[in-house]
């Protein structure tokens, strides 16, 4: 879980959000994000079906604010790396789109972490979705450099 052990339970801990921007709702609770817009790679529905998958499969371990665990650089005893934000604030951004859905397919593990691989439970629609309710909590300003490094590796 965020804070430290392992990552366990369906997400049904989702419930409080801070910050401003379009909410998005599920079921039990709220997350936030900035939304699609204008210039944004996804729409607002791709993020909203991200959202119920999010919910359900990585809150637990991210956290409902995305903000992953404190210590989020530093291995554990067994040497992989705990998880980490995804709001922004961390690594994620660095990555590209094939690179993202790839850590989602097969989990942390051949990257240094312990996440699972969520290839037999998440559709390549549904991953896609996740990306973008994950990226609709990027500010313009992490947003943008991202998307710009993206397109120019894809020409």
């Amino acid at each position: 879980a965020v804070g430290g052990g392992r990552c366990e339970g369906s997400g049904t801990r989702a419930r409080a959000v801070v910050g401003g921007g379009a909410w998005y709702g599920v079921g039990g609770g709220a997350v936030m994000g900035w939304g699609g817009g204008p210039g944004r790679g996804y729409t607002d529905q791709q993020a909203e079906r991200g959202e119920t998958a999010y919910v359900a499969y990585c809150v637990s371990c991210h956290g409902v604010n995305l903000e992953g665990a404190p210590d989020w650089q530093v291995p554990a005893s067994d040497g992989a790396f705990p998880p980490p934000p995804l709001n922004g604030s961390g690594h994620t951004w660095h990555h590209d789109t094939d690179l993202l859905l790839q850590i989602i397919e097969q989990g942390g593990m051949p990257f240094g972490g312990g996440m699972p691989a969520f290839r037999d439970s998440l559709s390549m629609d549904e991953r896609i979705a996740v990306l973008a309710f994950i990226q609709s909590h990027w500010p313009d300003g992490v947003y943008r450099p991202w998307a710009s490094r993206s397109e120019g590796a894809a020409r």
